[in-house]
């Protein structure tokens, strides 16, 4: 048999002539260390950029904010260059202004989340700075302005930004030295009203799309009720910005008994006919504020927002009354079972709904068609809240 030759070993050999341990070997955890190191420096950058990429994702105002933003400065920055260059003082430092309020507006709006205000602050920003560069610059500088107010109408809303647009033609029309003829002038007119018009126009259109697509996204396509992302938002909101010293919110989970007997006997057309007819009962019964919405199946979550026991007491013995009176299927009369929790100071949305809902289930356990309110208190773990005699629950309605 032939003997396949030895690869040689490339690592460097000591005096005895054996290969010398590398520094892996001697130290394991030398490699590890350094990569983890790497990450570990670059994990910030990536998160950074995640979460920016999440927000321009989901807030659309922001994103526009931002990409009109960046455009205008990329736009202005030669423009301030060159004018320094070339000493026109006053219109470089005008560029250099409108370049640090562009990206002070942006920064505050990333910082604190009021775009409305960022974006009213750019418009402001924008039409009297395109004003001083028209009256230092005439008729070259009069060009900005149909940029500046198609940026209007996408950094505001339609109406502030239509006013913001009409005071700026009309106070270059009325300065006078722009426009040498009078044909001139009226051409300006016609054309930046023209543009201003169009503007509103598709920013009508625009808005009226956006609204009907967030209300899609937010909307149980079945029965209209809200769906579980707008619930959780919602919810958040609500528990975020309640005040201790007034009435707090509270969150009632209802569930349908029996419904599963529904689809299997009569399909699930009829178990659909339920669910809607459930929800136009609640909706006629529920309080202006209070907000419906589906959780999932046959399961729906009300807010309610301002109230307190007796409140809370009054609309849940409204609605268990209703639903037993007026809640048909091909089965009989349908029943509901509810689990209510009131938001306690320190807890978020998910420790009141986990109570709610924990509530529900004692609610199902007593032999449905009631209600059970959890009086468990908000600091305990979902645990400690378990582990607590079943006098936590009180029966309401």
């Amino acid at each position: 048999m032939h003997q396949l030759p030895q690869q040689s070993d490339p690592r460097p050999t000591g005096a005895d002539g054996t290969p010398e341990p590398s520094r892996a070997a001697i130290d394991p955890g030398s490699r590890h260390s350094a990569e983890t190191s790497f990450a570990v420096a670059e994990h910030p950058i990536r998160l950074f950029l995640d979460r920016a990429r999440g927000r321009l994702q989901t807030d659309f105002r922001l994103a526009v904010i931002t990409l009109c933003s960046t455009f205008s400065i990329v736009g202005i920055a030669p423009f301030a260059v060159y004018r320094f260059l070339s000493s026109q003082w006053i219109t470089a430092a005008v560029d250099v202004a409108l370049i640090v309020c562009i990206a002070i507006a942006t920064a505050m709006a990333w910082i604190n989340g009021r775009t409305r205000s960022a974006g009213l602050f750019l418009v402001l920003t924008n039409s009297i700075g395109c004003f001083i560069v028209a009256g230092v610059l005439g008729t070259s500088g009069v060009l900005w302005v149909y940029t500046v107010v198609l940026m209007n109408f996408f950094l505001a809303e339609r109406r502030p930004a239509m006013l913001a647009s009409t005071l700026l033609i009309a106070a270059l029309l009325f300065h006078g030295g722009n426009f040498p003829t009078m044909t001139e002038s009226m051409t300006f007119a016609v054309t930046a009203t023209l543009v201003s018009a169009y503007a509103f126009v598709f920013a009508s259109r625009a808005d009226r799309q956006r609204q009907q697509l967030e209300a899609l996204a937010s909307m149980d396509p079945l029965t209209g009720a809200g769906n579980r992302r707008s619930m959780e938002r919602d919810l958040a909101h609500a528990t975020r910005d309640a005040d201790p010293s007034r009435m707090p919110c509270a969150v009632v989970i209802l569930d349908l008994d029996h419904f599963k007997r529904v689809n299997d006997l009569h399909g699930h057309e009829a178990g659909d006919r339920v669910l809607i007819d459930f929800v136009g009962i609640l909706r006629t019964h529920l309080r202006r504020g209070d907000r419906l919405y589906r959780y999932g199946g046959e399961e729906f979550v009300v807010l309610l927002n301002d109230t307190d026991v007796q409140g809370l007491n009054a609309v849940v013995r409204k609605l268990r009354a209703q639903v037993r009176q007026h809640l048909l299927s091909p089965t009989g009369r349908v029943t509901v079972s509810m689990g209510v929790a009131i938001w306690q100071p320190g807890e978020d949305w998910s420790g009141m709904l986990g109570r709610a809902d924990a509530a529900l289930f004692m609610a199902k356990r007593n032999g449905r068609d009631c209600v059970m309110w959890d009086r468990a208190p908000a600091m305990l773990s979902a645990t400690q809240a378990a582990a607590l005699p079943e006098g936590r629950f009180q029966p309401l309605g």
